[in-house]
């Protein structure tokens, strides 16, 4: 079942919640002018998640906060995609990335996707059902539900915050 419509009639947090509670398994991809985020979801758990926008993918995610080089990072999503076997699964059987941590940055890589989704005026999302192999077999799933309560909490202690300074 596919699920399409716009933030101003249903907002993220609906429908992760929707996706949640009816344990799918499929992509979101929610979308504001050429901006393009996507959540992979199996059996209602955030298994992976992307961007179209530069530092928003999981590799340069790593880099970013300096846990992998860069070039390492090129490295093993080359030879995962060549070996075809999911890129979270490469990272920890090569021992590039220990799962615990690949699990905490996922969940923050997702919850700042989220985060920023909850910025936006407008948008489009749709849910399509069904994830390729090579995401359904990967071996991180977050829960979605926490990643919904943590980006809400984060975004209201900054809107928060703002409010305070302006009020100075």
């Amino acid at each position: 079942m596919s699920l399409k419509g716009e933030l101003e009639s249903m907002s993220i947090a609906d429908v992760f919640q929707w996706i949640e509670m009816n344990r799918k398994t499929g992509i979101l991809a929610v979308g504001c002018r050429e901006l393009e985020k996507y959540f992979c979801f199996r059996d209602g758990k955030v298994a992976f998640v992307s961007s179209k926008k530069e530092g928003e993918r999981l590799g340069e995610f790593l880099s970013k906060n300096g846990q992998v080089d860069e070039e390492k990072m090129k490295e093993a999503l080359f030879r995962s995609r060549e070996e075809g076997v999911p890129f979270t699964r490469y990272l920890m059987d090569k021992r590039i990335v220990p799962r615990e941590f690949l699990i905490v940055a996922i969940s923050q890589l997702a919850e700042t996707l989220f985060r920023d989704i909850l910025t936006w005026e407008q948008g489009v999302f749709e849910f399509s059902d069904g994830l390729p192999d090579i995401i359904a077999n990967g071996p991180v799933f977050i829960n979605t539900g926490f990643v919904v309560f943590e980006s809400i909490r984060k975004h209201d202690e900054l809107m928060k915050g703002k409010r305070d300074l302006e009020g100075l």
